[in-house]
């Protein structure tokens, strides 16, 4: 083979694989076209978009727990709870510990509250542990208060009569309000219990009513 044709071969060899590679520079390798270049950006923003757009309502309905209350918070409502039904106790409104500490607790509040009008809470706090210990301001009318029950309080109201209605001593509509209507069955109840008729609910009222009501427990909120 002369020089000449050796070079015609070599160039044309060239040739080849450079038309190869151009073609599968531009035909056979993927290229990103528009649609997919703009499904990135696109994307990115739905997830912003979503996340801008959660619900606070949803978060809070989910299943994630409640977080707990601080220890702090805890021991300082154990200590309070303590101190209040010290007071209580000094003064006859609660005796010992039982199994049902709690809502008899809240009972001995509620009848220190209405002996000495004051707001029904039923429940303790700093301003009743101070008027237990300084003594409730002078004046006050028994039962009289121009603030409606707590939730506690109604809470409490409720139950006892509920059970009330569920011992037959009155058919009244639980209203969660200690009106005139609850305090005559209240008197009724304690009557027929012969126990002092005061017309309030108390320590002595409300353990007289789980023990008739049975399985130690009131009557369950409906």
């Amino acid at each position: 083979m002369s020089y000449r044709q050796q070079v015609r071969v070599a160039l044309g060899t060239f040739l080849v694989f450079t038309l190869a590679f151009v073609v599968n520079l531009f035909h056979l390798q993927p290229v990103p076209n528009d649609r997919s270049r703009r499904a990135e950006p696109a994307s990115r923003s739905g997830l912003e978009t979503a996340a801008i757009r959660v619900d606070p309502a949803a978060e809070s309905a989910g299943s994630a727990p409640a977080p707990a209350m601080p220890d702090a918070t805890v021991t300082a409502l154990v200590t309070l709870t303590r101190a209040v039904e010290r007071e209580l106790r000094s003064r006859g409104y609660l005796g010992d510990p039982t199994d049902n500490a709690d809502i008899l607790t809240r009972s001995a509040i509620l009848a220190y509250e209405w002996d000495n009008g004051m707001p029904l809470t039923a429940t303790p706090s700093e301003s009743l542990l101070q008027s237990l210990i300084l003594g409730a301001p002078a004046g006050g009318t028994l039962g009289a208060s121009a603030a409606l029950p707590s939730p506690a309080a109604e809470d409490l109201i409720r139950t006892v009569q509920q059970t009330l209605n569920l011992l037959g001593y009155t058919s009244l509509k639980p209203d969660g309000r200690l009106g005139a209507g609850t305090q005559k069955a209240l008197r009724s109840f304690e009557a027929r219990q012969g126990m002092p008729q005061t017309g309030r609910i108390s320590v002595s009222v409300v353990k007289r009513l789980i023990d008739l009501a049975g399985k130690g427990k009131l009557a369950d909120r409906r």
